[in-house]
């Protein structure tokens, strides 16, 4: 949930693309501090410093952390985060499962970037999770039809359909 008057949040967005990374760790950090009346978007912000040591040591349990209590919160960029952290297991243990499932959840806020996510799990059967080429067309085409604009998830969920109905045209239909 956002709230027009997190005004740390709005400073630590504008610190951040201002490439001052000191001050928008501690923008965000007072974002959080205002929790439940804050940003949940603060929680993987942060986290993305703290993955690519922006502004602070690199830290991926950190950012693990981070991106779980955003999620919790309903924050559909911290599931996107939480999903590639099991994904990975970067900060914590790797779970395909539970990538799947944060994966799912961020979809159900029209998270474009986990439908192209979710699909390439699909169609590699990374881990324990099964190749299902049928479930990765479902995802790529979500994407590809949204109404949200990625363009870059979009084109990338395009050229991953085209090679998918190329190779396995039973897939498609």
């Amino acid at each position: 949930m956002a709230y027009e008057n997190d005004d740390a949040y709005k400073s630590g967005i504008n610190y951040y693309f201002a490439k001052d990374y000191e001050k928008s760790k501690l923008a965000f950090e007072q974002s959080i501090s205002n929790c439940p009346k804050c940003d949940i978007n603060s929680y993987p912000l942060l986290a993305v410093q703290y993955t690519d040591g922006y502004g602070t040591e690199k830290n991926l349990q950190k950012a693990f952390e981070l991106n779980l209590k955003g999620a919790e919160l309903g924050s559909a960029l911290a599931q996107f985060g939480l999903a590639e952290h099991y994904r990975w297991g970067e900060g914590t243990a790797q779970d395909k499962q539970k990538a799947v499932y944060w994966f799912k959840k961020a979809i159900e806020q029209k998270s474009v970037g986990s439908m192209y996510n979710l699909g390439i799990v699909y169609y590699r059967g990374e881990g324990n999770v099964d190749v299902n080429k049928k479930l990765a067309y479902k995802y790529w085409m979500k994407c590809v039809d949204s109404d949200v604009s990625n363009p870059k998830a979009q084109e990338g969920c395009q050229k991953n359909l085209d090679i998918l109905c190329n190779q396995s045209p039973w897939a498609c239909k």
